[in-house]
């Protein structure tokens, strides 16, 4: 799929009349799809390879990612330099997918893009993306410039994100703006801790830059590296700010498919009738196997569990409620769990 990125944007923008230019300022992009080895490939053509430390390869529905957990990280090109190049720019923009699998119910710092000096607080000088800020068991997304102890820029969603889903976040730093959008929408609701929306700092604010890493990274006030746990994924960066129409065009673009599928419908026949509550009780007590565990979730609760049987007999004998969307007809699940469905039927 990341292969036809470049050819499915220009189709995509000509049929919506958006300016979008793939590679109009483009300076780096790492797909993080290689099957193996430690080389992060640039696509940009600009030849900014990196170095992937013990950060495997993952699937992912963007045709593969790295996975991500202490001490793992990728160094751009390597764990102790970052290119000119990019330690230069003083506006431009970031786009990365990442995935959060675990949050520690402990004081939360999980890292995905870090640019910087290689030292702990009180000298931090930084460009930062990251989740939970040192909250306990937060997962609120930040981005912040720290120079020197202090914070001059940070923002956050306010809202946590969800863990076990895939987000989009780009951020933009224009000549006298910045802003930023999730899953492709502005964050207009963005809470600033510092600075404002006026305000421009970028990478070329930070006076000392040793470091560029991905899921990996300092931040003030914490006396220690800190990891992602997680994936990431198509992590590119621009030298100029995205327009708001051409980052919800990389969302489309990039967006895992959704899978629909009928719920109370587990063996993927079209029919919900007294086979797949039976068929719920075989695999419970380990005579059968399930193709699709989110459509023998009856009660929609997210676990997989005898009171899926019991709620699906309910409907089916009429004391009881219908199974939970979807349904009766195919469509996708409205709230996201961590539930397979290898053979939805739809």
């Amino acid at each position: 799929m990341k292969a036809l990125i470049p050819l499915m944007i220009a189709v995509l923008a000509t049929t919506l009349a958006i300016p979008l230019n793939a590679t109009d300022g483009l300076i780096a992009r790492w797909a993080l799809d290689e099957a193996n080895g430690s080389v992060v490939v640039d696509s940009s053509g600009n030849g900014f390879e990196g170095t992937a430390y013990g950060a495997q390869p993952a699937p992912s529905p963007l045709n593969g990612a790295r996975s991500f957990e202490e001490p793992a990280f990728v160094g751009i090109p390597d764990a102790f330099s970052v290119p000119a190049q990019i330690a230069a720019l003083d506006q431009g923009s970031i786009s990365i997918w990442f995935r959060i699998d675990e949050v520690l119910p402990v004081s939360t710092l999980l890292p995905i893009l870090y640019l910087g000096n290689n030292d702990i607080s009180p000298n931090d000088e930084a460009i930062v993306i990251e989740l939970g800020h040192g909250a306990v068991g937060g997962t609120a997304l930040y981005f912040t410039y720290y120079l020197h102890g202090s914070t001059p820029l940070c923002f956050d969603t306010i809202f946590n994100l969800e863990v076990g889903v895939w987000h989009h976040f780009v951020v933009t730093v224009g000549p006298d703006f910045n802003t930023a959008y999730l899953n492709g929408q502005e964050l207009t609701g963005r809470d600033y801790n510092a600075g404002g929306p006026g305000d421009r700092y970028f990478f070329s604010d930070v006076p000392n830059p040793q470091v560029l890493w991905l899921g990996k990274g300092y931040a003030k006030e914490l006396p220690e590296l800190r990891y992602h746990d997680g994936l990431i994924d198509e992590a590119s960066i621009y030298s100029r700010a995205l327009t708001a129409q051409e980052v919800e065009t990389l969302w489309i673009l990039g967006a895992p498919p959704t899978t629909i599928f009928q719920r109370g419908d587990i063996n993927s026949d079209g029919v919900f009738d007294l086979a797949d509550p039976i068929g719920v009780l075989d695999h419970l007590f380990g005579t059968g196997g399930i193709a699709c565990e989110s459509a023998a979730d009856s009660n929609d609760d997210g676990t997989l569990d005898l009171s899926d049987a019991i709620h699906a007999l309910g409907s089916l004998f009429g004391f009881g409620p219908e199974p939970s969307a979807p349904f009766p007809d195919c469509g996708a699940e409205l709230t996201p769990d961590t539930l397979s469905c290898s053979d939805p039927g739809c």
